[in-house]
């Protein structure tokens, strides 16, 4: 177990953003119905199409690489491939394949 898998909440207080890849299952699914179920908590200024985005990452892939593509929608809508490399540390992925 990773420290993020027993931790979420903590990730979540520390300023980490959370992105569940709940298609891939086990406690990354579990994850994902917690931030789906609270997205003010976890993303208070979210927009439809982020929330159309991050819903997406529960739907099942048959490649990788769908699944790369559905996670850089969900950070071009989070901004996130803006930001500068030392800021990196804050972006967390959830994914157990």
């Amino acid at each position: 177990h990773t420290w993020i898998e027993e931790n979420p909440k903590e990730a979540k207080e520390l300023g980490l953003k959370l992105i569940p890849i709940g298609c891939s299952g086990y406690k990354a699914s579990e994850y994902y119905t917690e931030i789906i179920n609270n997205l003010d908590k976890y993303y208070p200024s979210h927009s439809d199409e982020f929330i159309e985005n991050l819903k997406s990452l529960n739907e099942p892939v048959d490649k990788p690489e769908q699944l790369i593509e559905k996670i850089l929608d969900v950070l071009k809508k989070m901004e996130l491939l803006e930001i500068k490399w030392q800021k990196m540390y804050s972006l967390v992925f959830i994914i157990k394949m």
